[in-house]
């Protein structure tokens, strides 16, 4: 039984240390389309967004992106920014 149990943590373990779950360099082509408020303060594109410390992001997009291109989004600012709410929502462009 307790070797059973180590297994299973180990093998817990292992998973959480595994490779973050997006890109770095595919989710920043991906906020290229993308303008992103901060509570309420507007960054566009802005090196800003990574370094700060607020507490809830939203991401607007003018592309319609795959869902696992937003996950990587979510997951890449939640990270970079203590976990902060990210939400996302696609707004194409009027013509």
């Amino acid at each position: 039984m307790k070797k059973l149990l180590f297994l299973v943590a180990m093998a817990f373990g292992i998973q959480a240390c595994g490779p973050t779950p997006y890109n770095e360099e595919a989710v920043s082509k991906y906020l290229k389309d993308t303008t992103i408020f901060v509570n309420h303060d507007t960054f566009v594109n802005n090196s800003n967004l990574i370094h700060s410390q607020k507490n809830i992001i939203t991401v607007i997009s003018t592309k319609d992106l795959p869902n696992r291109s937003v996950n990587a989004i979510k997951a890449y600012l939640k990270d970079k920014n203590e976990n902060a709410q990210v939400k996302y929502y696609y707004k194409p462009e009027a013509y």
